[in-house]
């Protein structure tokens, strides 16, 4: 294999779903790329958020894959906890990966909200873009989040867009409120 493709094929499998994140809908040949990346590198070690970044990297890119034992939080967490595990797995927060995790989080937009505002306080753009990537993806759901995202949104672009992982979670929520 080619350096230059090995390491696109490294880049796409550490991006994981994200890196059809900007796409409403993956084509084939994305779909191709992503099922090569996937059986070119192995999974990272075996824990609750990489089981999860797995299954979305297999779903993104159209492969059949079991959905985690487990989700990488209990229903008794505090809010933070919460949120931390929501951060790490803000590649999910998009609308083609709907799945069982989508469900436990459905329920607890408070926390998320809560967890979104304290990052936007303390100047933690890329937390609150996170955060707010799930908010967003519950307002699609129908799912009424007691933050206004907009606002919040607007925020991060004017003050967080200068870091890449926040412009990206940024353009995924405005591609969301599409």
């Amino acid at each position: 294999m080619c350096p230059s493709r090995s390491r696109a094929l490294a880049a796409i499998r550490i991006l994981g779903a994200d890196t059809m994140a900007g796409a409403a809908l993956p084509g084939p040949d994305d779909r191709a790329i992503l099922a090569e990346a996937v059986g070119t590198f192995a999974q990272p070690g075996p824990d609750p958020v990489a089981d999860w970044q797995e299954w979305a990297m297999h779903r993104a890119a159209g492969v059949a894959h079991r959905i985690p034992a487990g989700l990488p939080f209990h229903a008794g967490d505090s809010w933070r906890t919460f949120a931390g595990a929501l951060v790490a797995l803000s590649a999910l927060a998009t609308p083609k990966l709907d799945g069982p995790l989508h469900d436990a989080v459905r329920d607890r937009p408070a926390d998320i909200a809560r967890g979104a505002t304290r990052a936007t306080i303390r100047r933690d753009h890329p937390t609150a873009a996170a955060l707010t990537r799930w908010l967003v993806l519950l307002q699609r759901y129908g799912v009424r989040v007691p933050l206004d995202t907009g606002l919040l949104l607007d925020h991060l672009r004017l003050l967080g867009c200068a870091d890449a992982r926040t412009a990206l979670d940024v353009a995924v929520c405005d591609r969301m409120l599409r």
